[in-house]
């Protein structure tokens, strides 16, 4: 591919100011924000100043534009390491401008226990950076991902040996972990230290077996927490004094204590028995505002046990089956919600509901279907 000729000095991409390149800069992928180095002698660098790095391997640009750009003579073998060439090039970049603090780090690719020592590099970069939001997700774009021993295992060591220490992991506001593995041990590491943490999502796929969560006391400023799980009872405590959403998505969910005196939006599922993912926050549902549920192919919900909901607006349920026999259910439900605004129903097979349609519009609030 003919590589295009590098501006003059002259032109006027090239004398605007540094403010307006870095917006122009913030609203593009990272491969795309690679791409302009190549305009001026100007730009060549100013891709460094992006606050957000997303390496997810299914948005970046062909394989031969990126060698092109980035790797001259470079010529990966396989998938995996042109990933992690492509990585190291941009954190490497990124680190050559001092005092240049990021908002946001992705690591979204098939990787697993054999790019150890690679990954545990990678977080080095972070603690540098002061970064706030950390996001690891390996798996392919397909959802693909390695199963049990062959999973990257995330261990505070890596944290400890940072060139910077620990004094920058504070600075952590928003963690999501996706086909990683880690130990109790670990997420204690994390709720000790993370002291601004708002935002902790996690995917524990492909094990039979895994680490105990206890959420309690450190995380103060803990405002959402997302768990989805393949074993029981991953969650042993949930006491946060500013949580507002939890979703929960697994085969049991019975804590031993629950907390969450400003919980305004639960969203559970994947249980043979939804209620009891739902008694846990019983005494907490009539303070709602949103609630999502996805039951396991339940033939009969019981939601007409649920008391009232005063403050709901938003219900939302996932259905893998015909919904017509629990018309009446949802009829006593809605009514249960005088302030229902949003009714939605997703469902995997196509079917019509016109009782529901009916039963919508003699509620008291308007609901759409």
């Amino acid at each position: 591919m003919e590589k295009r000729r590098r501006c003059s000095g002259t032109c006027k991409i090239d004398q605007l100011p540094d403010d307006v390149i870095n917006l122009i800069l913030s609203q593009l992928t990272v491969a795309e924000a690679l791409r302009t180095s190549v305009l001026s002698q100007r730009w060549q660098n100013m891709w460094h100043s992006i606050v957000c790095l997303d390496f997810n391997s299914s948005t970046v640009l062909p394989l031969e534009s990126l060698d092109d750009l980035l790797f001259n003579d470079y010529s990966p073998k396989h998938k995996q390491d042109w990933y992690i060439s492509w990585v190291n090039k941009v954190l490497e970049g990124s680190l050559a401008s001092p005092g240049q603090d990021l908002k946001e780090l992705k690591i979204h690719h098939l990787l697993n226990a054999c790019h150890q020592h690679q990954i545990d590099k990678w977080i080095h970069f972070p603690m540098a950076k002061r970064i706030e939001s950390l996001h690891f997700e390996l798996r392919s774009y397909t959802g693909k991902f390695s199963y049990g021993v062959d999973q990257y295992q995330l261990c505070e060591e890596a944290w400890f040996n940072s060139p910077t220490g620990l004094s920058n992991i504070r600075c952590l506001k928003s963690l999501t972990l996706s086909c990683v593995k880690f130990t109790t041990q670990f997420m204690n590491f994390i709720f000790t230290n993370c002291s601004l943490l708002e935002l902790l999502s996690i995917e524990y796929l492909g094990a039979q077996t895994g680490p105990e969560i206890s959420v309690s006391s450190y995380p103060v400023h803990l405002k959402r927490l997302r768990i989805c799980s393949t074993y029981d009872n991953m969650l042993l405590n949930l006491c946060a004094p500013n949580l507002t959403s939890f979703e929960y998505r697994g085969p049991r969910l019975s804590p031993d204590k629950v907390d969450v005196p400003k919980l305004v939006d639960l969203s559970v599922g994947l249980s043979r028995h939804i209620l009891k993912h739902l008694k846990p926050f019983w005494s907490r549902l009539s303070q709602l505002e949103s609630l999502e549920l996805q039951p396991h192919w339940e033939r009969t919900l019981k939601l007409n046990h649920i008391p009232k909901l005063y403050k709901l607006k938003r219900l939302t349920l996932h259905l893998g089956w015909d919904p017509s026999a629990l018309c009446s259910e949802f009829i006593q439900f809605m009514k249960a919600c005088p302030l229902l605004e949003n009714f939605i129903l997703k469902m995997v097979v196509n079917c019509s509901v016109p009782r529901l349609r009916t039963a919508a519009a003699g509620c008291p609030s308007k609901v759409c279907l």
